[in-house]
């Protein structure tokens, strides 16, 4: 913008009139055209059109820092210096609200009573204005955030679990079988409610027994996905002891309430506990005896018929190998005519040693 002062004006016209001596008229269709050229100029003569504030930069970097039921703060940084304000804009369901009037150093904003469970979208903008009151907007800058649901049910997430080992059939020192309980679990994974950014509480079930634990561990990028919870809501069950009784079992989580909601569904992982041979049946021939049992173990090295005599326990018959899972009906003979009341079992062994079924007789 320039300007010239009236004096200068003032010259500038008596010039004018200098340079055409020849007659005074011709002066007064300059001074009607150009009010700077008249005897009595204004204060102020602007020779060039005024160019405006200059446009600000757009913000960069914006981040909502934190969403979480009915609040979320924003953050961005100065992409220009040349604003004297910001303005933070929220739309919701299509509908754009009334923008914020921020300062022209704000590098963030936090909006409350935002609708829960709602997906909302924030513009932010910088505006330049100069000392005539002209104004000019920068380009807006955009975040979508979502903010959770209130009141809201405990969550898992993450959920994983497995076997850190296996009830095995060592031998003790007297040579007999003997029951070692060594079997173990881990089962872990991610607990929140959004009504707390604090930890909350998950319970195990498993057999008839009950056990907590807090879920304040780390959780690597929870914090990323759900801006302002924080990573502290890892949990683990770790080397929890399995059930000793033979069979299929179930680990169940759930993550508890700690607001208005409800606890979350439980989640539940099925584990086997080895066992003996079970469910026994016995069938005699004239020259042959069949025994048939169900197999119990995932970790067996094999199976020995054994018929009790007075020297104890002996092996005969036909012998079996590993067999894959468990739940199978598998069958083993004796060649030989016994008569009634002779009872057989089956032997199963396995890496740490062995352990035998319970005894069927024939008829």
């Amino acid at each position: 913008m320039q300007h010239r002062t009236r004096t200068l004006a003032a010259v500038l016209s008596t010039t004018t009139l200098g340079l055409f001596a020849g007659g005074v008229a011709i002066a007064g269709p300059a001074a009607a055209i150009n009010p700077c050229q008249s005897s009595n100029p204004p204060e102020y003569c602007y020779t060039d059109p005024d160019p405006g504030p200059a446009v600000p930069g757009a913000p960069g970097s914006l981040t909502a820092v934190s969403v979480l039921q009915s609040d979320v703060t924003l953050s961005w940084t100065d992409a220009s210096g040349a604003q004297t304000s910001y303005f933070v804009r929220r739309t919701v369901n299509g509908v754009a609200g009334t923008p914020v009037q921020l300062g022209s150093t704000a590098t963030g904003f936090s909006d409350h009573g935002v609708p829960t469970g709602t997906t909302v979208t924030y513009d932010v903008y910088a505006q330049n204005c100069d000392d005539t009151g002209q104004c000019v907007n920068g380009s807006a800058a955009r975040k979508v955030a979502t903010t959770k649901p209130a009141p809201s049910d405990a969550v898992l997430s993450s959920m994983s679990a497995a076997q850190d080992g296996y009830y095995t059939y060592p031998y003790g020192w007297t040579g007999r079988a003997v029951w070692n309980p060594s079997g173990s679990y881990t089962l872990k994974g991610t607990a929140v409610d959004w009504d707390t950014t604090s930890p909350i509480t998950v319970r195990l079930d498993d057999s008839g027994t009950s056990r907590t634990a807090t879920a304040n561990g780390t959780a690597a990028g929870f914090n990323v996905a759900n801006p302002g919870y924080g990573d502290a809501h890892a949990f683990s069950f770790g080397w929890t002891p399995m059930s000793t009784v033979p069979g299929n079992h179930s680990a169940c989580a759930t993550a508890l309430n700690v607001g208005g909601g409800s606890d979350s569904a439980p989640w539940c992982w099925g584990y086997f506990v080895d066992g003996p041979p079970t469910n026994l049946a016995i069938t005699k021939a004239a020259n042959t005896v069949d025994v048939t049992f169900i197999d119990a173990s995932d970790h067996e090295t094999g199976y020995y018929l054994q018929r009790e005599t007075a020297q104890g326990w002996v092996s005969v018959g036909s012998s079996l190998g590993a067999t894959t899972g468990h739940g199978t009906r598998l069958s083993m003979r004796e060649y030989a005519s016994v008569g009634s009341g002779v009872c057989y079992r089956v032997l199963m062994t396995d890496a740490k040693g062995q352990v035998p079924s319970a005894p069927v007789c024939t008829a």
